[in-house]
């Protein structure tokens, strides 16, 4: 266990925590290390009928689930900056790559999201998106086709800026809780980085780097190790 206190602190701290801990016997540095999340071997595609997504009062209006879901690098790898910056710019918000050529372009999806998840040395990335039960496979298709696209040219230098700058400043405005101050400190522990070297790292992103990691670890539709999650409504 390790005790982190922050915040407006007694001046008797140190004989607090004396009096309540010094009994505890230390130990070893038990800290656990995850073994790295293995790749996938192949692709499997998991296609379930989903009823709680039916439109009682009009089926064909029911609106089915997408999970599309492939392992990465953990969140102490070079390239974990770059691929939370990529998974921002394809799947948050309404300015999001997913959301303007799926949703509105294309009007294949109600809502649409991706994200990046490093935690305890499994590097994931996930694609979510909300689409019309009867266009399921027009909407695979379609996330797909953002993925080769992000492989196949470079990205608008002032869009990655835009959510190197949003990102950056959502770290330090989040750092001003006590509780922004323990999880930094964690973070240290953990994977030995300080809040400046993880700005260093977003402010080394590039369209290149962009490109490169989308190259390395975005699986083709064929090919790829995935898993493809569909809650079908209207699946027999």
């Amino acid at each position: 266990m390790d005790l982190v206190i922050v915040g407006g602190l007694p001046e008797n701290i140190e004989d607090l925590v004396e009096k309540y801990f010094d009994s505890i016997p230390k130990g070893e540095n038990t800290r656990k290390k995850f073994p790295e999340l293995p790749s996938l071997q192949k692709n499997m595609v998991i296609h379930r009928y989903a009823p709680e997504r039916n439109n009682i009062d009009n089926p064909e209006e029911s609106s089915a689930h997408i999970n599309l879901s492939y392992v990465v690098v953990p969140e102490d790898h070079i390239d974990a900056s770059a691929l939370k910056i990529v998974s921002h710019i394809l799947g948050f918000g309404a300015n999001s790559f997913l959301f303007q050529n799926m949703g509105l372009k294309k009007g294949l999806a109600y809502r649409a999201d991706a994200g990046y998840d490093g935690f305890y040395n499994a590097g994931e990335m996930t694609i979510i998106v909300a689409v019309p039960a009867k266009r399921i496979e027009y909407a695979v298709d379609a996330i797909f086709e953002e993925l080769e696209k992000i492989k196949a040219q470079e990205i608008d230098n002032k869009i990655i800026d835009r959510v190197k700058k949003t990102t950056k400043f959502g770290l330090a405005k989040a750092s001003e809780s006590n509780e922004a101050y323990v999880l930094s400190i964690e973070y240290k522990l953990d994977y030995g980085l300080t809040q400046d070297d993880i700005f260093d790292r977003y402010n080394s992103v590039t369209p290149e780097r962009i490109k490169e990691v989308a190259k390395k670890y975005f699986p083709d539709r064929e090919n790829g190790e995935y898993v493809l999650y569909i809650r079908d409504p209207l699946k027999k």
